[in-house]
C-alpha cells in the first residue's frame, strides 16, 4: 500500500461519503471512531472529566460521523484499568450528558461501550476478586476468579441494561456491548472460558444466552428503536478459543435477537497484538474476519484494525468488505482525517504510524493516552497555539522529526525560521528506520513534515553541514540543536568487520545469505526482520536477557512473532566476545564459549548523543538562546524528540 494519493476535491474517496444506516440512525459518512480507552476518566470516581470531553470533541469536530466512547464498566468490580470511565452509577450521568452534548454538538453521532473486564482485571484495581463465567485463570495470572451463580449472572444482565438506561438518559443515541478481546461478555461466548453447565453454557445457544439477554433487555428497556451494537471477535486467536465459523453462528444468534450492527475485532490478553496490531501486521489484518461475517448477516457490519488511511478505507467499502470502517488510531493521530479526505487536502493527514506508544505503553500502564507523533491528543495543538508578539529569527540544526517540529511550531507562531539538514533530504534516523516495508508510515510521516513545515513558512536548507562559525553569521536570536546521534561502535575485537545496521539500511554496505546481528533491541530486531524479509538467515544476539526489551509489550509481541514465523534465531543472555571476517565467537549466560561461522556480522549496538555543536554553542557565549532536542541530549524514541521539538518552540 502506497501512501494515499492526491485527490482533485476528494472524488476519489466519495464513497466514504454516502450515508449510512445503523438502525434508525442516519451517518453522514461510512466512518466512525471505534472505543480506545484514554485513562483520562477521573481515577477515583471513574466519572467524566473535562480533559475527557475535549478529547472526544476535537475528534467529533473532524467529520467523523460516529463516536463509540471508550468502554464504560457497568459495576464496580468490572473495571479494567484504575482511571476506566464508568457507568455503574447515576451520578455518572451529568458528566456522560456534557460528554454526549460535546460530541453531538459537531453534528456527529454519540455512542458508547458498555463493559464488565470478568477475569481480565486484578484485585489491586477493583478491591475484589475477579468473576467469571468459569473459574480458569488468565494465562500469567495467579488469581484464580470466581466463577459467577447463575442469579449472578442474570443480576450482571440488569447492570448491562440498566448502564444502557443510563447511557440513553444522558443523551447518547446508542450504546456498543464489549463483546471481544477477552472481557466478560467474550468469556461467555468463548468455548475455553466457559466451562458451565446451567443455561448459560455449554452448548452455542447457551454459551451466547448471556449476551442476547442483554440485548433482549435493553430493547425491553430503552425502546426496541434504541440501537445496540454489538462488538465481537472474528477469532481469539488463542488455541482452544472463539474461531470465525462459531463466531458468525453467534453473529446470527445477535441480529435475530435484535443487534442493529456488528463491529468485528479479535484477540484477546493473551496476546494483545491482534487488538492493537503494530506495524509488523500488515493493513486491514482482521478484514477477512468483517467480510466474512458480512457475507452472513443483513445488519451493517464494522470493519477494524490498521485502516489507516483513505485508500484502504474505500477499497473496503467498494469491495463490499464492510458497510462502515472504524478509524481507531488514526484519529488519535489526526482527528481532521475525515475531513481532509472530504476536503482533498489528503498531503495533510499526519497518519498513525502504528508504533502503539498511545495505549500499549501509555494506557495499559495506567497513563493517560499520548500519541508520539500528535503532540496534545485532547485540544489539537495547533488550536492553542498563540501568535508571538515578538518574533525572532530562529535558527533550527538537524531535520529529523524532532527538528522539522520544532521548526512548524515555531513558524506557525509567526517567527522566521530556517532549518539546516546536512543529508540530501529530511528525515534523520527516521528515513532510515522507514526503509522496511512494514514501517512506510514512517516515510508517510516524513512526507507529512516536509508539507507541513513549507506550509508554515519554514526555509529548508538541504545538503548544508552547519559549524559554529556559519550560525553566527546568520546572526540568530535563537538556536535549536537537533543534530541526532551517531552509531555506537562497541569496544571488541574485530568489531571493524562488521557493518553498521545504519549502513544496512542506507544500502552503504551489503550482508549475505547468513547474517548475525549484535544488538537485540529495537533497531536489530527490526532489522533482522526486514532481513528476513529478503530471505536471509537470521540470528540475533543481545547482552540482556530478552530482545526488543525496549519496545511496549504489544508491539513486542507483535514482533517476535513475526521474527518467529520468518525463522530469525535469538540468543538472548548472549556476549559477542570476537568478531571476524566471517566469523563470530559468543559466550552464554552459562560459560559456554562457541564460534559461528560463514556469517557477515551487522553491529546495532545503539547510539551515542551527537551533541558537539551544542556544546560548542552553549559555551561560545555569542548565542543567547540555544537549545537541545532530540537525540543529541540521550538517545531515545520518536515521541521525545517530537515532544521537546514542540515545547521548546512555544517558550521562546
Amino acid at each position: 500500500m502506497t501512501e494515499p494519493r492526491a485527490s482533485r476535491q476528494g472524488e476519489d474517496y466519495a464513497v466514504l461519503f454516502t450515508p449510512a444506516n445503523i438502525g434508525k440512525l442516519k451517518l453522514k459518512n461510512r466512518m466512525l471512531m471505534p472505543p480506545m480507552c484514554t485513562n483520562l476518566a477521573d481515577p477515583f470516581d471513574n466519572s467524566v472529566t473535562q480533559e475527557m470531553v475535549d478529547y472526544y470533541a476535537t475528534r467529533a469536530s473532524g467529520g467523523i460521523a460516529l463516536i463509540v466512547v471508550e468502554f464504560a464498566a457497568v459495576r464496580k468490580d468490572g473495571l479494567a484499568l484504575l482511571p476506566q470511565l464508568g457507568i455503574y452509577s447515576d451520578r455518572h450521568i451529568p458528566g456522560l450528558a456534557r460528554l454526549s452534548e460535546a460530541i453531538k454538538q459537531h453534528g456527529c453521532i454519540s455512542c458508547i461501550q458498555i463493559h464488565h473486564a470478568g477475569r481480565q482485571t486484578y484485585p489491586e484495581i477493583t478491591g475484589s476478586r475477579p468473576v467469571a463465567p468459569s473459574a480458569i485463570p488468565m494465562p500469567g495470572q495467579t488469581t484464580i476468579p470466581r466463577e459467577l451463580e447463575t442469579e449472578e449472572v442474570r443480576e450482571l444482565v440488569g447492570c448491562f441494561v440498566a448502564a444502557a438506561k443510563r447511557a440513553k438518559v444522558a443523551g447518547f443515541d446508542c450504546v456498543e456491548i464489549h463483546g471481544a478481546h477477552g472481557y466478560l461478555v467474550s468469556q461467555f461466548l468463548s468455548p475455553d472460558t466457559n466451562r458451565r453447565n446451567d443455561a448459560y453454557g455449554g452448548d452455542l445457544l447457551g454459551r451466547t444466552r448471556f449476551a442476547v439477554e442483554i440485548v433482549q433487555g435493553i430493547k425491553t428497556e430503552c425502546g426496541k428503536d434504541f440501537p445496540v451494537t454489538f462488538r465481537i471477535n472474528g477469532d481469539d486467536f488463542v488455541g482452544s478459543g472463539l474461531k470465525i465459523d462459531e463466531c458468525v453462528r453467534i453473529c446470527k444468534i445477535l441480529e435475530n435477537a435484535g443487534v442493529d450492527a456488528i463491529s468485528v475485532s479479535a484477540g484477546r490478553y493473551e496476546d494483545l497484538s491482534h487488538c492493537l496490531m503494530p506495524s509488523y501486521y500488515k493493513k486491514g489484518y482482521l478484514l477477512h474476519l468483517a467480510e466474512t461475517v458480512k457475507r452472513n448477516v443483513r445488519v451493517p457490519v464494522i470493519a477494524v484494525g490498521r485502516i489507516n488511511n483513505p485508500d484502504l478505507a474505500v477499497q473496503v467499502l467498494r469491495d463490499g468488505k464492510a458497510d462502515v470502517v472504524a478509524l481507531g488510531r488514526a484519529l488519535i493521530a489526526d482527528p481532521e482525517f475525515p475531513k481532509k479526505v472530504q476536503q482533498g487536502r489528503l498531503e495533510e493527514i499526519r497518519h498513525c504510524v502504528a508504533c502503539n506508544t498511545c495505549i500499549g505503553a501509555r494506557v495499559f500502564n495506567n497513563l493517560p493516552i499520548r500519541c508520539a507523533i500528535n503532540v496534545d491528543v485532547i485540544r489539537g495543538l495547533e488550536r492553542r497555539l498563540t501568535r508571538t508578539d515578538s518574533p525572532k529569527k530562529v535558527v533550527v540544526v538537524g531535520g529529523g522529526p524532532g527538528g522539522m517540529e520544532a521548526a512548524r511550531v515555531a513558524a506557525l507562531r509567526g517567527h522566521s525560521v530556517t532549518l539546516y539538514e546536512r543529508d540530501r533530504k529530511v528525515g534523520g534516523m527516521v528515513r532510515l528506520a522507514g526503509v522496511p516495508a512494514f514501517k512506510e508510515e514512517l516515510r508517510w510521516l516524513i512526507n507529512w513534515y516536509e508539507h507541513a513545515i513549507r506550509k508554515a513558512g519554514v526555509t529548508v536548507r538541504l545538503e548544508t553541514e552547519v559549524t559554529v562559525e556559519s550560525v553566527l553569521k546568520e546572526s540568530p536570536d535563537v538556536v535549536i540543536v537537533a543534530s541526532g546521534a551517531n552509531d555506537l561502535v562497541p569496544q571488541i575485537p574485530g568489531a571493524e568487520y562488521g557493518c553498521l545496521a545504519t549502513d544496512v539500511l542506507r544500502g552503504a554496505c551489503e550482508v549475505g545469505a547468513r547474517v548475525l546481528i549484535v544488538g537485540g533491541g529495537l533497531v536489530g530486531c527490526e532489522l533482522a526482520l526486514y532481513l528476513a524479509d529478503q530471505g536471509k538467515d537470521v540470528t540475533v544476539v543481545e547482552m540482556q536477557d530478552m530482545i526488543a526489551p525496549d519496545l511496549n509489550p504489544i508491539s513486542r509481541l507483535g514482533l517476535i512473532a513475526k521474527l518467529n514465523e520468518k525463522g530469525v534465531r535469538a540468543l538472548p543472555g548472549t556476549h559477542v566476545v570476537e568478531i571476524g571476517k566471517s566469523h563470530v565467537e559468543v559466550l552464554d549466560r552459562a560459560g559456554v564459549r562457541t564460534r559461528i561461522e560463514g556469517v557477515d556480522v551487522v553491529l546495532a549496538c545503539g547510539f551515542v548523543p551527537n551533541d558537539t555543536l551544542y556544546q560548542e554553542l552553549a559555551s561560545s557565549g555569542k548565542v543567547h538562546n540555544v537549545y537541545r532536542i532530540g537525540d543529541c541530549v540521550t538517545p531515545r524514541t520518536i515521541m521525545a524528540a517530537i515532544h521537546e521539538g514542540a515545547s521548546v518552540a512555544r517558550e521562546i
